[in-house]
Parts: C-alpha cells; sequence; structure tokens
C-alpha cells in the first residue's frame, strides 16, 4: 500500500508540475488564434524591433484570455519563449519583440491562445506558427572611408578592403553579402589617378579578389546582379560616361565560365549610378540625356528600351534626380533631388503606370543628404549628409526609420559614424553606403599589423552561423607568431611586406566560409638617412672621386636613385651610383673613375624599401678646379687665381675653409687670402677669384734660380675644407725671375714712356714668352690669339693684354701658329740670334720686319673678328690699316700694342 501511496503522490506532483507549463497546440487542432506577421519570407534584421501580429477570431466565447509567443530558428523544431500578454479583442493586436541576436534562415513565430500564463490548470484555446521560414540576420552596411571599404556591423565599425597605395570606392554587394563589388585607383602622394579606376570583384564565399576590367580608361560605379553573375559599371571615355555589362557566361567547350563585357547604353551624355532590380532583370540609373539628370531603368536583355523610372512632369523634371536605390521588395525607388543649392532624399513607386506613380519628399534640410540605400528589411535608409564648412565639405553616415503603408515617411534618425571631410572642388569620395543583410557565416577584416621586437595580440572576428566556432589557418605565420582559436599573437622577429594566409572558420551546424589575409610586419626600424650634413666629400675635376651615404632600416630590397636637386640644372657626368646592404644597413656609393667636370652641384640620394617608404638625402657636391692666374701681369701689387665648383656660401665664411698653396724646387709657401669675390655664372655655378698678396709671397725662391735660369716651373695648389672632407687641385705654375725686380710698372714707349732696352725687357719678361694678362691659357703668340677671337676659340668676357716678345714676332715663330702641328712658347728654342742685348726693344722690332711678315694675317684676322662680333670691332680694323700705311710710308711709328676688354663692353683699345 505505501509503494501505490508513494506512486500516486509522485505522479499528482508531475501532473502540477506540467500543468504550470504553457504548453503549445498543434496547428491541426482547432484554433481561434492566427499569426499574420512574420508569417514566410520576411527578412528581420538582428537587433532591430518588429510588431508580431495575430488576429483572434470573432466567435472566440471567453472575454479574456492570453498570448504566449515563441520563436524557432530551426524550422519549429525547437521553440524560446518569448512573453506572455493578455489578448486584444478589438483592432489589430501585437507584440513589439526585440529579435534576438542570431541569424539563420530558418525562423518561425508561434502564438498560443491560452486561458492564463502561468499556474494550474491552464486551458489552451488554439495556436497558430508561420506558415513558412522567414530570415532573421545582422544587416552589413558597406560605405566608403579614407580610401578603403568599411563595415559598419553591430553597431560597430570595421575594415573590410584596405590595399596600401590603393583607394578603394563604391561598393555594392549581393542582398546577402556573399559578393562585393567595388572600385579601386592608384593613389599617388594623396592624388587620386582616377584614370586607373577598375572594377574589383571580392567573393566571401571562397576568400577570392579579382580585378574583372583592365584598361586606361576609368571604370567606376559598379552594380553586381542579386546573383552574383553579372556586374553593370560605368565606363568614362570621351567626356562621355556609359553603362557597361560584365557577366560570366558559360562555356561548353572548356566546361567552365568566361567574363564577357558588353556596352549597354550609347550617346554624348552622361550615364551613372546603375543599381539592379530585386530580380536582376532591370537596371535603374541617373542620365543627363535630355538635360537635368532623370532616373530611367533598362532591360538589361533589351537595353536600347530606356524608360522614365520617375513622371516627366515638373518639379521633378527641373531637379537633378541621383543615385537610384531600388528597395528589396521591388515597390520603391529612392533617389536624392538636387536643386537650389541643395539635396534631399525621395522615395517613390517603382511599378504601374508611370504618371500615377507617386513620389515623396522624405528629407528637407539646409543640408546637402545624397547616397540613400534600403535597409534589407524596407523598413529604413542609410544616406550621407553632407554639410558645408570653411575649407570644404564635412560627411556623416546616417540612418532612418521609415513608416510606409499607402504613404512613406520618415519615423526618425540619428548619425552613424563621422566619414571625413573633402576641400572645395574635390570629387566626392567618402560614403557611397550599400545596405545589405549578413547571411550565413562570414569573417570580417581585421588589421593583421605589427612591427619586429613588438608584442601583437591580433583577433579575428566570424560573424553569423551558430558558435562554437572552429578555426583553421593555412599558410605560413612570420617567425615569431602563433595561430590559436582566430588570434594571432607573440613578438614578431621576422619583418615581411605581405605574408598570405588563409582563415577557414566551421560553425556548429557545419557552415563554413574562408578568407585571405595578409600580414603585414613592419621592420625594427623604419628607413632612416644616417649621413647628415650639407656637404658631400669635395672632389676635383677630371680626377677620381668616391663618396659614401649611409641609410638604415626599411625592408630589402631596396631601389637607390640619384638626381639633382636642382631645377634645370644636370648632376656632372661620370658621376656612377651602385649600393651594399647589410642586414638592415644600406650603404650608397657615389663614384667617378673618370672624374667629372667643374662645378657645384646639389645632388639628391633617394632610397625607396620594399614598403614603397621613402628616405632622402640633399648634398652640395663641389667638384673645383684652378681655372685661371695672372701672376704675370707687372700692373699690379697683387695677383689672383680663378677657381670654380665652390660653393655660394657668404664670401667671409668660404674664405676660411680655402688654403692656397705654391710648391717649387722642395719649397712651400702658404698664400694668404686677402679677399674672395665672384666673377660671374659659369654652366658648372658661380666663378670665384681669389686675391693674393704678390710679390712677396714669392721671396723664398728668389735665391733659388740657377745662373742663365729664367723660369722655375712648381705647382700651385687651392684647398677646399669642409665637414672633416677636403679636396686639393693642382695646376702646374711657372715662377720666373721678373717676380722679384723692384722697379715694377714701367711701360713701353707707345705708352707714352720712352722705350726700353732689349736687357731691361729680357730681365723683366724673359725672352721667349708672350704674356696674355688675365688669360686661362698658356702663352700665344698675338697673331694666334687675334686668330682665335675670330674664331671663337677665346672666352668672350675675358679682358687680354698682349705684350710682344722677341721669339713671338720673329717670322720663323709667327708662320708655326698656323702650321699643322703649331710649336708652343715653351717648346720653341731661344734662338739668341734674334736680338742683341744693347738693342731697344722699337728698334728690334723694326729691325726684324714684323709688319712685313705678319700686319697682313692681323688685318685678314681682325676683319674676320668683324665679321664675328659686328661694329665694336672696326676700330681695330682702321687702326691696323693705319699702322700699315705708316709703315709702308716709311713713318716709322712705335710699335703696335693690341689690347681687348670684355665682350659687355664691346671694344678693342689700341694702346
Amino acid at each position: 500500500m505505501r509503494g501505490v501511496k508513494n506512486s500516486m503522490k509522485y505522479a499528482i506532483v508531475i501532473f502540477l508540475i506540467i500543468s504550470l507549463i504553457p504548453l503549445p497546440v498543434s496547428k491541426a487542432s482547432s484554433s481561434y488564434i492566427t499569426l499574420n506577421f512574420p508569417n514566410g519570407g520576411e527578412t528581420l534584421i538582428a537587433g532591430e524591433y518588429y510588431t508580431i501580429k495575430w488576429e483572434i477570431s470573432e466567435d472566440f466565447p471567453f472575454s479574456s484570455a492570453y498570448i504566449n509567443l515563441y520563436y524557432s530558428i530551426d524550422g519549429g523544431k525547437n521553440y524560446t519563449f518569448i512573453d506572455c500578454i493578455s489578448a486584444v479583442f478589438i483592432g489589430e493586436p501585437g507584440y513589439t519583440w526585440k529579435v534576438p541576436n542570431v541569424i539563420s534562415k530558418n525562423c518561425k513565430i508561434k502564438v498560443t491562445l491560452v486561458s492564463k500564463c502561468s499556474g494550474t490548470f491552464i486551458q489552451s484555446y488554439g495556436s497558430d506558427e508561420s506558415d513558412g521560414n522567414f530570415s532573421i540576420t545582422y544587416d552589413q552596411l558597406y560605405f566608403a572611408k579614407d580610401g578603403d571599404i568599411k563595415l559598419w556591423l553591430q553597431d560597430a565599425e570595421s575594415t573590410l578592403i584596405h590595399t596600401p597605395g590603393k583607394y578603394a570606392l563604391y561598393p555594392y554587394a549581393t542582398p546577402a553579402g556573399e559578393k562585393l563589388a567595388f572600385a579601386q585607383v592608384d593613389k599617388e602622394d594623396g592624388e587620386i589617378l582616377w584614370n586607373t579606376s577598375e572594377i574589383w570583384i571580392a567573393d566571401y564565399e571562397v576568400g577570392s579578389l579579382s580585378k574583372i576590367t583592365v584598361n586606361d580608361v576609368p571604370d567606376v560605379e559598379p552594380a553586381i546582379s542579386p546573383d552574383g553573375k553579372k556586374v553593370v559599371f560605368v565606363r568614362e571615355e570621351g567626356g562621355y560616361s556609359h553603362l557597361y555589362l560584365a557577366e560570366w557566361i558559360y562555356v561548353p567547350i572548356t566546361h567552365n565560365y568566361a567574363l564577357h563585357i558588353t556596352q549597354l547604353t550609347s550617346g554624348n551624355h552622361q550615364d551613372r549610378e546603375p543599381c539592379f532590380s530585386p530580380d536582376g532583370r532591370h537596371v535603374v540609373f541617373s542620365s543627363n540625356r535630355n538635360g537635368k539628370f532623370q532616373l530611367y531603368t533598362i532591360d538589361i536583355e533589351n537595353p536600347d528600351d530606356v524608360l522614365n523610372a520617375l513622371p516627366a512632369v515638373p518639379p521633378y523634371t527641373t531637379r537633378n534626380q541621383r543615385n537610384p536605390d531600388w528597395s528589396p521588395d521591388g515597390k520603391w525607388f529612392a533617389c536624392n533631388m538636387e536643386y537650389g543649392g541643395k539635396s534631399d532624399i525621395y522615395i517613390a513607386d517603382a511599378w504601374g503606370p508611370i504618371n500615377t506613380r507617386r513620389v515623396f519628399q522624405i528629407t528637407s534640410t539646409p543640408q546637402y543628404e545624397i547616397f540613400p540605400s534600403w535597409r534589407p528589411d524596407g523598413k529604413a535608409l542609410a544616406y550621407v549628409v553632407m554639410e558645408d564648412i570653411p575649407d570644404g565639405h564635412s560627411f556623416e553616415l546616417w540612418k532612418m526609420k521609415l513608416s510606409i503603408d499607402d504613404s512613406v515617411s520618415m519615423i526618425g534618425s540619428e548619425m552613424l559614424t563621422y566619414l571625413g571631410w573633402k576641400p572645395w572642388g574635390e570629387i566626392f569620395t567618402l560614403g557611397d553606403p550599400c545596405w545589405r543583410k549578413l547571411e550565413g557565416l562570414r569573417i570580417i577584416q581585421s588589421e593583421l599589423k605589427g612591427r619586429v621586437g613588438n608584442y601583437v595580440d591580433m583577433s579575428i572576428q566570424a560573424v553569423g552561423g551558430i558558435p562554437p566556432y572552429t578555426w583553421e589557418m593555412h599558410g605560413t605565420l612570420p617567425d615569431g607568431l602563433h595561430f590559436v582559436n582566430g588570434r594571432i599573437y607573440g613578438t614578431p622577429t621576422e619583418a615581411v611586406k605581405e605574408r598570405h594566409i588563409k582563415i577557414n572558420v566551421t560553425d556548429s551546424i557545419g557552415l563554413h566560409t574562408i578568407k585571405d589575409f595578409v600580414i603585414t610586419i613592419r621592420p625594427e626600424h623604419d628607413l632612416e638617412l644616417l649621413t647628415t650634413g650639407d656637404f658631400l666629400p669635395p672632389a676635383v675635376a677630371y680626377n677620381s672621386y668616391s663618396a659614401y651615404v649611409e641609410f638604415r632600416g626599411g625592408l630589402a630590397p631596396y631601389k637607390i636613385n640619384i638626381a639633382s636637386a636642382i631645377y634645370g640644372k644636370n648632376l656632372p657626368s661620370g658621376l656612377q651610383v651602385s649600393n651594399a646592404t647589410s642586414g638592415d644597413w644600406v650603404t650608397v656609393h657615389l663614384y667617378s673613375h673618370d672624374g667629372m667636370p667643374p662645378g657645384n652641384y646639389r645632388v639628391k640620394v633617394e632610397v625607396t624599401d620594399a614598403f614603397g617608404n621613402v628616405s632622402a638625402g640633399f648634398y652640395w657636391l663641389n667638384v673645383i678646379n684652378i681655372s685661371y692666374w695672372n701672376i704675370r701681369d707687372i700692373f699690379g701689387k697683387e695677383f689672383i687665381v680663378g677657381v670654380e665648383g665652390l660653393p655660394e656660401y657668404p664670401l667671409d665664411t668660404l674664405k676660411g675653409w680655402l688654403t692656397v698653396k705654391i710648391e717649387a724646387r722642395g719649397i712651400e709657401q702658404t698664400l694668404t687670402i686677402n679677399d674672395i669675390y665672384t666673377v660671374h655664372q659659369t654652366t658648372g655655378g658661380v666663378f670665384h677669384t681669389l686675391v693674393l698678396p704678390y710679390p712677396e709671397n714669392f721671396d723664398a725662391w728668389k735665391s733659388v734660380f740657377n745662373p742663365g735660369e729664367s723660369t722655375i716651373m712648381g705647382n700651385i695648389t687651392v684647398t677646399f675644407f669642409i665637414d672633416g672632407n677636403k679636396a686639393t687641385a693642382t695646376h702646374e705654375f711657372s715662377i720666373h725671375r721678373y717676380m722679384f725686380r723692384r722697379d715694377r710698372g714701367f711701360k713701353f714707349g707707345n705708352f707714352g714712356t720712352d722705350g726700353i732696352s732689349w736687357e731691361n725687357f729680357v730681365d723683366f719678361f724673359g725672352d721667349w714668352e708672350c704674356c696674355f694678362f688675365g688669360d686661362v691659357h698658356l702663352p700665344r703668340p698675338i697673331p694666334y690669339s687675334i686668330w682665335s677671337f675670330g674664331k671663337g676659340r677665346m672666352s668672350e668676357a675675358m679682358c687680354f693684354g698682349m705684350c710682344m716678345t722677341s721669339n713671338n714676332i720673329a717670322e720663323d715663330y709667327a708662320r708655326t701658329c698656323f702650321e699643322e702641328y703649331p710649336n708652343l712658347p715653351h717648346a720653341e728654342e731661344r734662338n739668341s740670334d734674334l736680338c742683341q742685348p744693347d738693342e731697344a726693344l722699337d728698334e728690334y722690332i723694326e729691325k726684324q720686319h714684323w709688319w712685313q711678315i705678319s700686319m697682313e694675317f692681323i688685318r685678314r684676322c681682325a676683319m674676320e673678328v668683324t665679321w664675328n662680333y659686328g661694329e665694336w670691332a672696326k676700330e681695330v680694323v682702321d687702326d691696323v690699316e693705319d699702322y700699315v700705311d705708316d709703315l709702308e710710308s716709311g713713318k716709322n711709328p712705335e710699335p703696335l700694342i693690341i689690347c681687348m676688354r670684355g665682350k659687355r663692353q664691346q671694344q678693342f683699345n689700341i694702346c
């Protein structure tokens, strides 16, 4: 008996427990309740609020009851309790339900009409569930920002497409986000190169990224069909733009799909901003083919038939209709209309006779509202708000909720995120929102970046499906990193620019997706210049050269480049470059085997690493050369040395960087620089003149002349010191006995003084030289010099004075200047028979009958000078003619000395 009593007691308890649980009623039984929404085929957004709607039969016999609400994500196999509420018998009863954060295409709602929510003896009056499955999905909002394609998902912004050196824009996805079309252009120094714009497709089912157009014209604004097999895009050519269709067509021979591109529209107008209909058969777009931009539709199977999308009546025909978006149910167009310096959002019927279609203005604000995009449930719009700011336009991403019934209106709006700003006049590249649902399983892009030596922890996010997730990685991580359950972490020891890996994730019911990731690990040190200062080691003209510039950091391989940093001026000929790399050290070697021409050069040494990072040094390269000196000038108390290739620095500073020395017969003397000045600009830079004391600097050699010796050969050197480096230019230099005379400054007879004796002349000049004051060349005889003027072989801006000596005006020597291989002065043997020690110079000249030998040649050369240089040379021709006439008439004139001033003074002087 005790066992029976216990069994009855347990049965009563179990009965009471079961009675406390509200049990759903099978639809096969009689029911007083019918579910109206959601009833199958709808899309609900996770986290959003929707009204579950039902109705109760009018013949329900009771005045009070309760409603139990349940949802299922597995097609009705299992239900989760939502709430129990009092039943309402009038009007349209409903329950506001916040959709759970799950993703499923097999969702149902069940409503049960019961006598009470809890307690014992609950009576059920029937139930109903969705006739078919509906979907719960996340909404994913694609948009363009900072040159990337971003994703707004679960109230957070993440990066979906990021390519260094590229600019991604115009995102457009399939309804469930399996594929994403976008345009990508090159970016150089912050500037978008529109002619490089091409269309790309990201396939998130297989984890691929592919380019579908390749040409040198801009391809922009892609729209991908709902089935992902077609893409309509805009191609800009010749100032116009048209729609093109790219589609994958099955080829039986190859048993594969081939991409085929055809032109859909043509004409002298702009066709822009295409958007597919939900069934993928039609495209709505904006075009100015009739003046203002209006919306048109085409059937992609018959694109020649172009139809207006909105009524062609005012005020719509007076406004630019832009950026159309077709609603998910196919019933509505959203667009923005521009007029009066503003833009507002409009929604219009997408069905019915064209003239009966209704158009509703949704916004009316001072801001510029553009780029509307439907939420996948058709209950909201995303759009961009553009506002004028002092330097340009600011951009914000907003969303608005809609009330759509017999009319359309906005319930409310809110800002999602700030997009950035653009300066006045720049093409809009921000926004372009595309609102889609997220079905199945997706991996969200994460930035997988780090630096050698720094700990990183990068988590990869999966959304959708049913957790828990199983993770797999295919590929090799950079050294020092590890992968566990969607997490990459560690301290990297290897720098890589792009290491590709694939991440595969599978949910608890077998859904899976795979995505390609790029890992970038920057080196421990960024590329930097180590060689500081303003100057490279200086060089000597036409001598070998070597210098090094050091860099550190970055990632190999490195690209080396040298260039002139002065606009319009080249680097010196002969300068070459090579480089050596050791770890992250880069040594750039600048060298020249055969030397470089003189000049003051500005050299840019640039290194670019594998990341595209650039580091550059700018240096002065001074290639020096001794150009001239006038130590034989008997009329001054100082002599000058001309130097090319010195830097253009303050002259007092430059003086401290220079040392001048003369060496001969084992004696070296450092010369004091009294002054320095610039002469004129040359092809290599400024020409500097050093002023040095004279003759005191030469006293050290006064006593080293051998008997009968008039000249000692030595070297003059100019050393340029800068930043611890130096260059020494050397030139052969002759020291003459006349440098030590005390009676300096006497003149020849034709300068108004008595003629000097031959002995004094020889003692002062030497008896075998011709002296050109200021000439950069070795001494030359007068006839050759005048001939050189005529041929343009002498510097036109030099100042020359010419003195004739015994050998120079002798008949045989004068003629050697015009032989094929003339003898230069130092190569001519001394002929003592040509002169007598007691003769005066003028007597000697007359004795040698110089005028009979060479005057005709001087006259001919002077005429050539006249032909080349014009009227300013006629004076010397006239004076030579007069001189010849005097000689021929026996007037015995004094010797003729010809001096030439610079071209700027444009004259000869007859002394």
